[in-house]
């Protein structure tokens, strides 16, 4: 979606059937009300492994402008380069209880803020939850809330802001952004595992937020996904899970990036352990499918299905089995077609992940 000059997208029903726009690029378009996408939506919508830049809006919203719509998550998304007078990145005014949900992205470089929350004292009713994300260098503040009554509606999480002109964070729960501990890596952050450091992108200039080895956002985001919803691959569909820094530990990466994970989670079987993880076949399905995989030594297993916003479908294995060849079916009838992943875990360690397409 590219070139148009009122907007690239606006969303705009009152059904309530959920939006989802994933794999998209929405670049170099301008409005009067938003750049790139305009939100109005009644309905639940999903932004996915999409790229948004060099969007325009003459007065809020360069990037994506969400007025009165519903709950909108975010995820593995590049929100760069995009302009406006209020919320160069992403601008909300919402209410009824909705929320934003801003998971592994990347919002940098973008004229005026990061992220303008306009919520007035009487429409507060928005729950703002930005996790493993990346703010930085934006022209304001990597995160402006307007309006500030009752921190408990703002969620800051194992996030990086950097580099913002005017400052990193305004008007939010106190303590946010001061640094009182330090993380996994052992630099410094708040109670809230957020750092200040340079992200140190491969190369920003030309677009390519890649994480360097020696990046701070490595291994930098959650020690546990227990509680948190977040897709299974990064942007470009690599693990999302996975060790970095080869330390043992499994740690997410903060942004749309994973560093040093396998490429491809759909394609070739991934060997970790000698434990092995197949295709699914057949592939696509309707609506039964056989999942195998084989185990080299006995073990703990489970076996789950996902969508493709990281939400649990199905446990399909939890248990002690014994080396050799496993397989198991399963049944998506009661599902919509579209793609989903399932992934396999061994004495509590994810070996593999894995796509996988109901087709009706």
């Amino acid at each position: 979606f590219s070139f148009n000059s009122d907007r690239g997208i606006v969303i705009n029903n009152n059904s309530d059937h959920p939006v989802s726009l994933d794999n998209c690029i929405i670049n170099n378009n301008s409005g009067d009300k938003a750049g790139g996408i305009y939100l109005t939506n009644r309905s639940e919508i999903v932004i996915n492994n999409s790229i948004i830049r060099d969007n325009t809006s003459y007065s809020n919203g360069g990037g994506i402008c969400v007025v009165e719509a519903s709950d909108i998550f975010i995820y593995n998304s590049l929100i760069t380069a995009n302009s406006a007078n209020h919320g160069g990145g992403i601008y909300v005014n919402t209410y009824d209880n909705h929320q934003l949900k801003i998971v592994n992205c990347v919002i940098n470089g973008n004229n005026e803020d990061g992220v303008y929350n306009d919520n007035s004292s009487n429409r507060l009713d928005l729950y703002l939850d930005i996790f493993n994300s990346i703010l930085s260098q934006n022209t304001g503040y990597g995160l402006y809330n307007r309006y500030f009554d009752d921190s408990s509606k703002i969620s800051i999480e194992y996030c990086d802001f950097y580099g913002n002109t005017i400052s990193e964070i305004y008007n939010c729960q106190n303590y946010l952004g001061v640094n009182v501990t330090t993380n996994a890596n052992a630099d410094s952050c708040d109670a809230w595992y957020n750092i200040s450091m340079d992200p140190k992108f491969l190369d920003e200039w030309n677009g390519d937020y890649m994480l360097t080895a020696d990046s701070p956002c490595i291994d930098a985001g959650t020690n546990t996904i227990s509680g948190y919803t977040f897709p299974i691959g990064d942007i470009i569909d690599n693990y999302r899970i996975w060790d970095g820094d080869g330390n043992g530990s499994i740690i997410v990466d903060m942004g749309a990036y994973e560093y040093g994970a396998p490429v491809g989670i759909e394609n070739s079987e991934v060997r970790i352990q000698n434990y092995t993880l197949h295709q699914n076949y057949p592939n696509p399905f309707n609506p039964e499918t056989t999942i195998s995989y084989s185990l080299m030594n006995n073990a703990q297993v489970n076996l789950k299905v996902y969508d493709i916003v990281g939400r649990e479908i199905a446990s399909l294995v939890d248990q002690k089995q014994n080396k050799g060849s496993h397989e198991v079916k399963f049944n998506g009838s009661m599902l919509t077609s579209g793609i989903y992943f399932y992934r396999l875990s061994v004495d509590g360690m994810v070996v593999s992940n894995k796509k996988m397409m109901l087709l009706k």
